[in-house]
Order: C-alpha cells, then structure tokens, then sequence
C-alpha cells in the first residue's frame, strides 16, 4: 500500500536551506522552498525519482519567504530547465519590494525577489495564489492550512524578510507538520497571540534553521514529538570553524529547549536527506 511521504532534502552546498518534497500516496507532488542555486540539480533529479517521471509535474510550489536560501532553487529551475518540469500551482505572500528595501538588512534580497517574479512570469501556464490567513488547499489525502502570512504591523525590523513568512500546517493521516520558515520572534509572538495552544503539531520545522527563530514559548506551545532541522552541521553545532560551540548562533540554545521539552525525534539537514512516511510510528 501506498503512503505519503515527506522528504527534508540536505543542502548540496555548505550554506544553510531548506526544501521540502511531499509525495503523496496517489504520487502527487507538492514542494515547500528548495534551497539554493547550488540545490537546483539535485531538488529535480530527486523529483524525477520520486514521481518516476522525465518531466515532473508538481501540484504545488509553496513558498515560505523571499530570502535566497529558500527560492533560488526554483529560480534556477525555471531559467535553466523549464522543460523538464511543469508547476500547477505557485503559492506565496511576500511583502511589498519597497518595504523590503527599506528594511532589509541585505541589498541583495531586493534583486531575489526581482528574480523570483521574473520566473513566475516565465509559467505562463501556472497558476499563482497569494496566500492568505486561513487559506485551505488539498491535494488527495494531504491538507494545508495557512495559519500567518506577513502583516506589517510587525514586520518594521532588520528581520524584516525572516518575519514576513507565510506559515502553513500540513495534516497527513491525523498527524501535523507545522513549517514555521525562518519566522523571527516578531512574528512568532503574532502567531501565539492568534492561535495559542492550536498550534499543537506533531512536526515542526525548527525556525530560521533553528537559531534566531521563534521563542520557546511557541515550541511550548506546539508541543512537537518530532524536530524537523533544516540546519548543516556547522550550524547545528555553532561552529564558526573553531570547534563546538564557538560560533554566535543560538542552536545549542534551541537544542536546549527540544531537549527540555522531551522531544525525542530529531531529523538533521546534517545527517542526509531524510525520508519521513506518514503517519509515523512515534515512540
């Protein structure tokens, strides 16, 4: 019997990405992000064997932010081997490119964003959704939920791009992986106010790779059996390249409060590309 499946692709660089690939049990495919430029060839020839197909159709490309580590994949895609694989739905919410450039900590995050409309342009067959609070969206078996996208009431901070995702919760079998992007402690703080403890999931992908993110009052909240790390090594262990520990990133931090919290499932960007299938069989 078929069951879905839910894949964390390792980054094939040494920066820090994130990339989702969900198969579903009828071998629909949706995508969350797909990492760097440098991640590009890999995230298609994974979809190609996943779907067991030449040219991948993909139900749905779901974007978290704009920042470079999380779209330029697609980006790359697009430009370079369009051919080869056809997108149904495109679905994001990004903040406005004047607020961006106002506030963003990095020039370079404007020209992403110029590039990733520039290849939506290019799908011309593609259906694009901005995504809005409280959207729904299924595809066979598998249910998305957007619980926030980016308000700027809260956005008005160098974490500008970090604090304007688009933040869904999938539901697979009765179980939840809730994907909180790179959400910063701004928006972490709007996203308990609204939802309290329905945050509740199962999974949860770790917050800016898990250093940075999102206050562990909203891990408290969720209540996850399972950490989902988007996070290399290096930033894994906060090595700036002088040993465990030595860098300036909060991980050892966050690892910290999973252990508190007596999560005893942990799938590491470090350890390889992980396959999850759902429902999984929890301790």
């Amino acid at each position: 019997m078929n069951l879905t499946k839910m894949y964390q692709l390792q980054t094939r660089t040494t920066q820090q990405m994130m990339s989702y690939v969900i198969i579903t049990r009828e071998n629909r495919c949706i995508v969350i992000d797909g990492g760097n430029a440098g991640d590009a060839d890999y995230l298609l020839e994974f979809l190609k064997d996943k779907t067991n197909s030449e040219k991948v159709n993909i139900d749905a490309w779901f974007f978290t932010h704009v920042h470079s580590d999380h779209v330029n994949a697609f980006v790359t895609l697009v430009n370079s081997k369009m051919d080869e694989f056809f997108v149904n739905k495109v679905l994001y919410n990004f903040p406005d490119r004047e607020l961006v450039s106002q506030y963003d900590y990095t020039d370079s995050t404007v020209l992403t964003m110029d590039e990733f409309y520039k290849a939506v342009e290019k799908l011309s067959d593609t259906e694009v959704v901005i995504l809005q609070n409280g959207d729904k969206f299924s595809f066979g078996d598998v249910h998305f939920e957007v619980l926030l996208v980016y308000d700027e009431s809260f956005m008005r901070n160098s974490n500008v791009v970090n604090n304007s995702c688009s933040i869904i919760r999938m539901e697979v079998e009765g179980q939840t992986v809730l994907f909180l992007g790179d959400a910063g402690v701004e928006q972490g703080k709007v996203l308990l106010e609204k939802h309290g403890e329905e945050l509740r999931s199962d999974f949860v992908q770790m917050a800016h790779h898990g250093q940075n993110g999102v206050t562990k009052e909203v891990y408290e909240a969720i209540k996850p059996k399972a950490c989902l790390w988007p996070t290399p090594l290096w930033l894994y262990d906060n090595d700036i390249g002088k040993g465990y520990g030595s860098g300036p990133w909060q991980t050892l931090v966050v690892r910290d409060w999973m252990q508190e919290l007596g999560v005893k499932h942990h799938f590491i960007d470090k350890d390889g590309t992980h396959e999850i299938v759902l429902p999984f069989v929890f301790d």
